[in-house]
């Protein structure tokens, strides 16, 4: 921009000293009718506007040094190409930094022992199990609502924006939605995404499912394939931030929302037990320890822990 300044100028001593070739009057002329020199004029130093301009182009379409061109001060020229020079490099400072992006900078937030929760710059709200990692970038709530379900179990809380889909990637499924709740489950051997409110879009590589309130799909890592199916109330219930009491239910589904609050890989059982029903009290901040006693307790078959996984051994006799 300096160096802008500089020529406009030397374009100027050389029409004084009678130096300037025709292109560079014609230069000095376009200049002078531009509307970038038409800023903010001080008369009381510089004279009239009008009249000043009126003298410089005259003076270069006649050729010739006329009385009012010589009433013109170099200082006063001067000064209008520095506002000019000044002015555009202002303009440009700001060009760039309004339309150079910002950095791309990722955010992680997991858990370890505990759930914990998470409130985005949108609104929304995610609740983590123990051991769950979730990311997302600077550009959030931006150019677009786009998470990552790193590992673990989160049930999502979505605020509601139809220009901005909310979009969730775990693994080997992409979730997007507008504004609803549900929760993903990433395991070992695929993941499960169940909805409480809401209408959902689950897709693979190869398949694409929308999903409504209670209702799930199931995504194996073995086959690739999607499988939709039902599910009752009782399986979305806030095992986040409430008790619950699971109330003549079937153990699939107990075992299902133990396996969410606690993050499991899986739990193994014979397909023929999961029909068993079954009364189950949670409380928000019960152990994995103590459910499975319960479970053992009110049952006649035997849970065990193994790390990540509950296997049910052979059945007790009662």
């Amino acid at each position: 921009m300096a160096n802008r300044a500089h020529k406009l100028d030397k374009l100027i001593d050389n029409y004084l000293n009678e130096k300037s070739s025709p292109e560079e009057k014609r230069l000095l002329d376009d200049f002078v009718s531009d509307d970038q020199f038409n800023l903010q004029w001080e008369q009381k130093e510089m004279g009239n506007q009008q009249e000043v301009f009126s003298s410089i182009n005259n003076a270069i379409l006649n050729q010739t040094r006329t009385k009012s061109f010589h009433a013109i001060s170099k200082q006063q020229i001067r000064w209008t190409i520095s506002v000019a020079a000044s002015l555009l490099l202002l303009i440009g400072v700001y060009s760039w930094i309004k339309f150079t992006p910002e950095p791309l900078q990722q955010y992680s937030f997991s858990t370890e022992a505990q759930s914990d929760s998470l409130l985005l710059p949108d609104g929304s709200v995610i609740f983590l199990s123990p051991e769950t990692e979730l990311s997302y970038d600077n550009r959030f709530n931006t150019e677009r609502r786009k998470v990552t379900l790193v590992r673990g179990n989160a049930f999502f809380k979505v605020a509601r924006n139809p220009e901005k889909p909310f979009i969730i990637s775990s693994g080997a499924i992409k979730t997007k939605v507008l504004g609803t709740s549900f929760n993903i489950h990433t395991a070992i051997n695929g993941y499960r995404v169940t909805v409480h409110t809401g209408k959902v879009n689950v897709s693979s590589d190869s398949e694409s499912v929308d999903l409504t309130p209670l209702e799930e799909v199931n995504y194996s890592s073995a086959s690739g394939k999607l499988s939709v199916g039902k599910v009752s109330p009782a399986a979305i219930s806030p095992w986040y931030n409430s008790d619950i009491t699971l109330a003549d239910q079937s153990l699939e589904t107990i075992l299902n929302l133990i396996e969410q609050k606690f993050n499991l890989d899986t739990i193994r059982v014979e397909t023929k037990q999961l029909e068993a029903r079954a009364t189950v009290y949670i409380a928000r901040d019960a152990s994995l320890n103590s459910i499975v006693e319960q479970l053992n307790y009110i049952t006649n078959l035997k849970f065990e822990i193994h790390g990540k996984e509950i296997r049910c051994a052979h059945a007790t006799e009662i």
